[in-house]
């Protein structure tokens, strides 16, 4: 990825005086790897915020890869929508399952297999869903 994005970097652009440094640099980020980097990088900034000692940490090591994962695959907002989608439906099948009585509260419930879905479902419905959801 770091090839990739030093492949796209205009020197024109980033030292561009008349411009501010922020767009300078973020204009020069491309869609990959911005993908990879704020899908990856949510569930990593999610993992941080949880003690170290806790029972069950959220989100594993393979969560936070394969978010980045399909990030750079789908983009910023189909990572983002894989995200939501993955969330909602983990969501769900964990309240049903609590109710059902086959799992108890408490007990571990892999998420990446809900991710996976997620990314299936914005990669094929991402567009109307952030259509719909934009307005």
């Amino acid at each position: 990825m770091v090839g990739r994005q030093l492949a796209v970097v205009n020197l024109a652009t980033l030292t561009a005086p008349d411009w501010p440094l922020t767009f300078r640099v973020l204009s020069q980020v491309d869609a990959v790897v911005a993908g990879c980097i704020i899908t990856g990088g949510l569930f990593f900034l999610r993992g941080l915020g949880e003690p170290r000692c806790a029972r069950t940490h959220w989100p594993r090591r393979g969560d936070i890869k394969l978010a980045g994962l399909i990030g750079a695959v789908l983009g910023v907002g189909g990572g983002l929508v894989a995200a939501f989608v993955g969330i909602m439906l983990g969501g769900v099948v964990a309240a049903v399952l609590l109710v059902s009585g086959r799992r108890h509260f408490g007990e571990y419930l892999p998420f990446g297999p809900f991710l996976a879905v997620g990314g299936i479902v914005a990669a094929v419905w991402g567009r109307p869903i952030m259509e719909w959801y934009l307005g």
